[in-house]
């Protein structure tokens, strides 16, 4: 159905395709049940440094559930934020489970694997944080620029925390 739905969009766009049974898919795809579509595609590395400027960027600390990984690069993905900076820790991008959970939102969300501390003590934009122990400051940011930097603390034993009562962020990991 998928397939028949689809086929002039993917003829268009010089997209190859070949149609196969319920079977065969079922033998090449690592899931329990695979979904109606399987893409092969090339692993792409973004450019070298992420541009922080105007644009939000999301920050992820030690996320480490592959199936939480890609919903959360879903969730970005439909808030339109292209770009992740996920700590060293964080679970592999190309994890099947990270990239089955993103429901192809991989492919239009570029995720970089950097030192936080050294990343957030070298910006320049405002950093907004989401953390477990946080006091709640999201009141009146609704009329803030749109660029910046949101920190998502993991629910592990690790976490980067900012100090958000200054205006140079200090930055410390636990």
């Amino acid at each position: 159905a998928y397939l028949q739905q689809q086929a002039a969009l993917l003829e268009k766009r010089g997209i190859p395709f070949t149609e196969i049974t319920g079977e065969e898919l079922k033998k090449i795809s690592l899931q329990s049940a695979p979904n109606q579509v399987l893409a092969i595609v090339e692993q792409q590395a973004p450019a070298n440094t992420p541009e922080i400027k105007d644009q939000l960027t999301l920050v992820l600390d030690g996320i480490q559930d592959p199936g939480n990984f890609g919903t959360i690069i879903r969730i970005a993905d439909w808030f339109g934020i292209k770009q992740i900076i996920a700590s060293e820790d964080t679970v592999e991008l190309y994890n099947p489970k990270v990239i089955q959970s993103t429901m192809g939102s991989f492919l239009r969300v570029n995720v970089w694997y950097q030192s936080l501390p050294d990343f957030l003590r070298s910006a320049t934009i405002p950093v907004y944080g989401a953390l477990l122990n946080g006091k709640n400051t999201w009141i009146g940011l609704s009329d803030r620029k749109k660029e910046g930097e949101w920190i998502w603390e993991s629910d592990g034993s690790k976490a980067t925390y900012v100090n958000w009562e200054i205006n140079q962020p200090e930055i410390s990991s636990r």
